[in-house]
């Protein structure tokens, strides 16, 4: 499989079983995720934090 550096380039990811006829298990989008009974998804949030303590002031 290619990695990826970020997901930014996608609109839709689907997932499926392996098989002949596939079976969609989840398809997750900017705006949406939706799983299939019996199947569970976990994400990760971006967090971007501002840190006071390393601005440095104008001189």
């Amino acid at each position: 499989m290619e990695k990826v550096d970020t997901l930014k380039d996608f609109t839709k990811i689907v997932v499926e079983t392996d098989e002949k006829n596939p079976a969609t298990i989840a398809t997750i989008t900017n705006g949406e995720t939706v799983v299939a009974d019996g199947y569970r998804i976990h994400t990760k949030i971006r967090l971007m934090f501002f840190v006071p303590w390393r601005a440095r002031s104008l001189p």
